[in-house]
């Protein structure tokens, strides 16, 4: 599978519906629902960052609670810094296939996963 992203790596991770993924400490993606070609996230993340969508430069809006809510396509993606992008892979009724183009020095984890302090 090709990656429509270029940067140090490529991680490809399964999502369910109501699944979540830990980008660092600060940044949780969580998967809402599919419906047909559409993948519905959202996306909790500190007030100082924000989430561009297919490379425009203008942020997302955030709702009133600061989360943030996107709908995307195969092979589009998201911003949350310069160095992280997070793609549509793949879809199907029930599951999605997300990849993350990050540094290796960031982690990228299932919620289940993910040990908070």
């Amino acid at each position: 599978m090709q990656s429509i992203l270029k940067g140090d790596i490529l991680l490809v991770l399964a999502m369910k519906i109501g699944k979540s993924i830990m980008i660092g400490d600060d940044v949780e993606i969580i998967l809402k629902d599919i419906k047909g070609n559409n993948v519905f996230l959202e996306i909790v993340l500190p007030a100082s960052l924000n989430v561009c969508k297919n490379g425009n430069s203008n942020p997302v809006q955030k709702s009133e609670d600061g989360k943030v809510k996107v709908d995307l396509r195969m092979n589009q993606y998201i911003n949350i810094t310069e160095d992280v992008k997070v793609s549509v892979q793949r879809s199907t009724n029930n599951k999605v296939y997300l990849g993350f183009e990050a540094p290796r020095s960031l982690s990228i984890l299932r919620s289940e996963l993910y040990e908070r302090d």
